[in-house]
């Protein structure tokens, strides 16, 4: 079961299934691809749609943050799913005029503007002044593909705490795309397990309930790997519900984080942080502390030639270090 629901929760089913159904327009056909039993489809067509926020943490980036907000306007309509949603920008110290930008091009967005958090508490900063019941996150690099809404949402409505999509990687860097996870991947298996051997996960393909959000303390406040320790956490305490479908469109490139100048130090410092916080997360031992030993062996033996991240997932797949 994907969540476990209490008393409170089965009387407010009870008094979703009383009210009227609503007049249906993109739901019926969204339910038909669900596979769903006769009994969930009555009960969906009775839930009211849910508020969403979507939140952009950037740093002088005015021109690749317009093309994301835009790719969040262009998302296709569901008002049986989801109301339109709230969008907030957290302006992470820029120069560049992105405030200009974003008062005049994009007035309907919530800006909180910061002062250099970096991109894991920039996030928690949205999140904190977020009203929706679901958020959502989109680095200000990567764009939403049209139906990645609609594709997550029904997640939640089936109980689940977070859900992910598949991202497209184009790779700017060395021109070799890929795809998180890779496509033959399927998360809703084993994620807990395969995210102790490496991250297939990336925030801008992520989405997961606010209540549990916060619960589970929001992303670390560092810099390299925030996104990991943040889904480890997720993993190891919540079932994902995994989209197998492409949704998200990200850009690796020479001034993205995952292709840093300092990117050795970066991965050790990353990987040390990693194999502490395992040894406090349930069903762990130390063969998965050991494993980010291994990882961290790796990366000073090649680490200085590796261009981006992805590199380093490739050595590591190669050494038999990934998860199979």
């Amino acid at each position: 079961m994907p969540a476990i629901v209490s008393g409170a929760a089965k009387r407010k089913w009870q008094q979703l299934l009383t009210r009227p159904a609503k007049k249906q327009g993109f739901l019926p056909n969204l339910l038909r691809t669900q596979a769903m039993s006769p009994q969930k489809i009555e009960i969906y067509k009775h839930i009211e749609a849910l508020s969403i926020s979507c939140i952009i943490p950037s740093k002088d980036r005015k021109t690749l943050l317009a093309r994301a907000l835009k790719s969040i306007l262009a998302q296709h309509p569901a008002p049986d799913l989801f109301h339109s949603p709230e969008i907030i920008v957290v302006d992470d110290g820029s120069s560049d005029g992105t405030a200009a930008m974003l008062a005049t091009d994009f007035p309907e967005v919530i800006v909180i503007r910061t002062k250099g958090l970096g991109p894991g508490p920039a996030r928690n900063a949205g999140a904190k002044a977020a009203g929706g019941d679901i958020l959502f996150f989109l680095d200000s690099d990567d764009i939403w593909r049209p139906p990645h809404l609609q594709s997550l949402i029904p997640c939640f409505l089936k109980g689940y705490a977070f859900a992910c999509s598949r991202a497209f990687n184009h790779n700017l860097v060395d021109g070799k795309d890929f795809t998180i996870p890779d496509t033959d991947v399927d998360l809703s298996r084993n994620a807990f397990s395969r995210m102790l051997r490496w991250c297939d996960m990336v925030p801008s393909a992520f989405a997961v309930r606010r209540d549990v959000f916060f619960l589970a303390g929001g992303f670390p406040n560092t810099r390299w790997g925030e996104d990991w320790l943040f889904f480890l956490e997720l993993c190891a305490r919540q079932k994902l519900c995994f989209v197998p479908e492409i949704t998200v469109e990200r850009t690796l490139h020479a001034k993205s984080l995952c292709a840093d100048e300092k990117l050795k130090q970066r991965i050790i410092t990353m990987l040390d942080r990693l194999k502490a916080a395992v040894s406090t997360l349930p069903g762990t031992g130390p063969e998965n502390q050991e494993h980010f030993l291994a990882l961290k062996k790796l990366a000073l033996e090649k680490g200085d030639t590796w261009r981006s991240i992805q590199d380093f997932y490739t050595a590591a797949r190669e050494a038999g270090l990934t998860a199979p």
